[in-house]
């Protein structure tokens, strides 16, 4: 089904699984980026902005909760590899049955850091990329290096099949997110990957839950037209701080948080009235104006039966 015209979700869709599809990780606030569309840059200049990475005491505790049936994304409202102890995290978490996936911009990895994810055995490592050329990426990635990047994501390709052999479990997808400078180039994208890695895909433009408001996209209220939000059924997200957050579009805004990983489990918190109260609005359309959800556009590229997990479950299944 497309964007333009969702499909309402089926009863049985419509009853949460015993554990998220996903747990993201906003393991850091913190990004040497300041890219067109993303909201960090505009964070950092908050007063309140405290920048901060997780603890790795923190991260065992979210680790030791999450269940093997759980794919644990390690993405950032900053970029991830900025955090020292990333590959010691990584490692925590793979030697307990854990899938981890890390979402990088690829523009500080050094060799010693990819060598010890793959040799920690990372499921996935995915990198933002936005870009086929030079001259496309530097009006999107701001104060990144596109030569850089390539190369990295390069010698990252290398290292793999040097580490893990010619069939690696470690599986490595590029992606882009679908941008007027970067349209035209969606077609160069796939054709410069195709025959080097696991996984392409283009992301939708998002208004971050209109935290960047968008031309031709605004919310809906509770408009018969709108259907439940995939994403209160298939992910949570943990910042820094523990935090619990019930969309990976809220960035912060305390409206989103459902509980913390020091005073309730992420089964709690994903089984808890907290977040069936909000899974319930949106089934029944009475979102309250005061929740994130109430003006968010963003819940149509959301696509029932579309989630990036059951594509992620899919490419470890191929082994």
């Amino acid at each position: 089904m497309s964007i333009d015209n969702p499909r309402w979700p089926t009863q049985e869709e419509l009853i949460p699984a015993r554990a998220p599809e996903q747990i993201l990780l906003d393991v850091t606030n913190r990004c040497p980026l300041s890219c067109k569309r993303c909201p960090q840059p505009i964070l950092r200049t908050q007063l309140n902005y405290r920048p901060g990475d997780m603890s790795f005491e923190l991260f065992q505790t979210l680790a030791n909760q999450i269940s093997e049936r759980t794919i644990l994304t390690i993405t950032g409202d900053g970029e991830p590899l900025v955090v020292t102890k990333l590959p010691e995290m990584v490692k925590y978490a793979t030697d307990r049955k854990v899938a981890v996936r890390v979402i990088t911009s690829g523009l500080i990895m050094s060799e010693k850091t990819t060598r010890q994810l793959i040799e920690a055995n990372i499921s996935f490592i995915d990198f933002s990329l936005d870009a086929a050329t030079k001259e496309s990426y530097d009006q999107v990635r701001l104060d990144s290096n596109f030569d850089k990047v390539m190369g990295h994501v390069n010698r990252f390709l290398e290292l793999r099949t040097e580490i893990q052999g010619e069939e690696p479990e470690t599986k490595v997808l590029v992606n882009m997110i679908d941008q007027p400078e970067t349209h035209h180039e969606i077609p160069a994208f796939f054709n410069m990957w195709k025959d080097k890695v696991d996984r392409i895909y283009v992301r939708p433009l998002h208004s971050v839950a209109n935290f960047i408001p968008l031309d031709n996209m605004s919310g809906t209220g509770n408009s018969v037209d709108r259907i439940p939000c995939r994403v209160l059924y298939d992910r949570l997200v943990v910042d820094h701080l523990g935090n619990v957050f019930f969309c990976p579009l809220g960035w912060g805004r305390k409206e989103a948080i459902v509980g913390n990983i020091t005073n309730e489990t992420i089964q709690q918190i994903w089984n808890g009235q907290k977040l069936n109260n909000i899974r319930e609005s949106h089934i029944n359309h009475v979102i309250s104006g005061g929740v994130l959800c109430y003006n968010c556009p963003d819940w149509k590229s959301f696509g029932w039966g579309n989630s990036s997990g059951k594509h992620l479950n899919e490419l470890m299944d191929k082994d």
